[in-house]
């Protein structure tokens, strides 16, 4: 099965959760009231995790995470991490933390600096 089904099959499972399947920066991504979740790269997906948080932590410490760097330019966004599709099992866990990240911070006003 391809990533990009592996994520659309995340998403599916994820319903009930106000998540939607939208495009950010031209890649598919996950979004909670246009806050953006999680983002699908080639073979991983990046989740908002915050900076500092346990969540950040057990990510980083799958076989083959690494930050997120989309600009390529060697400054990762601080609080995501992404999960390579070798560890697909770890993504529900990861995107309902990023749900709970996003709806206590960004949405709540203080803008993801938790």
């Amino acid at each position: 099965m391809t990533t990009t089904a592996l994520f659309r099959q995340l998403h599916d499972r994820l319903a009930g959760t106000g998540v939607e399947l939208s495009t950010v920066f031209g890649d598919e991504a996950l979004t909670l009231q246009g806050k953006v979740v999680a983002v699908l790269l080639d073979h991983s997906v990046a989740f908002r995790l915050g900076r500092g948080t346990d969540e950040e932590a057990r990510a980083f410490d799958v076989p083959g995470a690494a930050p997120f760097d989309p600009t390529r330019k060697g400054r990762p966004f601080r609080g995501w991490v992404c999960v390579p599709d070798t560890a697909t099992d770890t993504w529900p866990g990861f995107a309902e933390e990023a749900i709970s990240f996003v709806g206590r911070t960004v949405l709540a006003g203080d803008g993801g600096k938790a």
